[in-house]
């Protein structure tokens, strides 16, 4: 009786290259989509460390004007007060807090805002808490923005605004 073989060597235990082209496209087929995976997770985790970034610099500058009192903390300050180092109060800043790299740019306004009392129908303030809070009437709004623009990215923007009163 004769016996045919599967392969070319001889051996009728081994695979056909036909077999293994199959395994290794059905193989291929179930990977690729789990490397799909794999780049959007990377993706994703770089846009997060950046929106962290963003919001550790526009801390670090609301964290340095808290550090100052509150009459030290001008009533108005614009960008162009800091570029041009003519302000006293930013020449200070400056020196508190650290060089952002290239890609990222600060912005910080600082604005005196009166805030005004409305009692609502629904439910009135103690007397304490209403003379407390005319006290304090007189804050400074700080608003810090930082951006970044990487080359050949999209731009990013984080915002913080915080309100600064006497006590």
């Amino acid at each position: 009786m004769i016996t045919r073989s599967r392969t070319a060597g001889g051996d009728p235990n081994g695979f056909t290259f036909v077999e293994i082209m199959v395994v290794i496209v059905v193989i291929a087929v179930g990977l690729f989509p789990i490397l799909g995976l794999f780049t959007s997770t990377t993706s994703d985790i770089s846009s997060t460390v950046e929106d962290v970034m963003l919001l550790n610099y526009a801390n670090e500058i609301i964290d340095s004007i808290l550090a100052f009192p509150y009459d030290e903390i001008p009533g108005y300050l614009s960008e162009e007060d800091i570029s041009n180092s003519k302000n006293a109060f930013a020449v200070k800043l400056s020196s508190q807090i650290s060089k952002a790299p290239g890609e990222y740019r600060r912005e910080l306004k600082i604005t005196g805002v009166n805030l005004k009392v409305r009692q609502v129908e629904t439910g009135e303030m103690d007397f304490y808490s209403m003379e407390n809070f005319k006290k304090n009437m007189k804050v400074k709004m700080v608003t810090a923005a930082v951006s970044y623009n990487p080359p050949g990215g999209k731009k990013r923007e984080m915002k913080t605004l915080v309100l600064v009163s006497k006590e």
